[in-house]
């Protein structure tokens, strides 16, 4: 019989070119999750520096008009569902420059889409992935290399086995 799961502890992972508190800025801090899944986390987008940039080079004007990533897990109960059977993971964002191909890391390892991203005319994309993933920590982390630069935006997740209520007894002629 397949394991129920759970989807617990989330955050942002992001950084900026190792400018840890401009990061912490950025990222907004910890999302938590209740119950068995996690639906319309918000993050706000990360940019990586390019070598000629330093954090204390860009304005902090900006922290503000950084374009934010939704990603939403789907809601399964939890109940019946195999371990590693999320179903697909919708993320939503801005593509950063025309043509720039955006990259998809599961755990670290590149995700090939079953679809390119589909961009709209306002260049928000929208890509579904749908990785098995077993019990344990996760990291999806999104990714455009543009001209001037890395823009990438990470969250973390962990997949437990559901806690079961303990069965009621039943009583006799029940």
């Amino acid at each position: 019989m397949p394991l129920p799961f759970r989807v617990s502890t989330v955050q942002q992972a992001g950084t900026f070119g190792g400018d840890r508190q401009l990061a912490r800025e950025l990222s907004g801090g910890k999302v938590q999750a209740k119950g068995l899944f996690v639906e319309r986390t918000i993050l706000k987008g990360v940019i990586l520096a390019s070598n000629d940039v330093t954090a204390d080079q860009i304005p902090r004007k900006a922290t503000n008009e950084t374009p934010r990533i939704e990603v939403n897990i789907p809601s399964r109960e939890g109940v019946g569902v195999p371990v590693g059977s999320l179903g697909p993971i919708v993320i939503r964002g801005h593509r950063f420059q025309r043509g720039t191909p955006i990259e998809v890391l599961v755990d670290g390892q590149p995700f090939k889409a079953e679809q390119e991203p589909q961009v709209d005319e306002r260049g928000e994309f929208t890509v579904t992935i749908a990785p098995r993933l077993g019990v344990g920590g996760h990291t999806i982390l999104v990714r455009q290399r543009t001209d001037r630069g890395v823009i990438q935006d990470a969250f973390t997740f962990n997949v437990t086995v559901r806690d079961e209520p303990a069965a009621r007894p039943q009583g006799p002629g029940k």
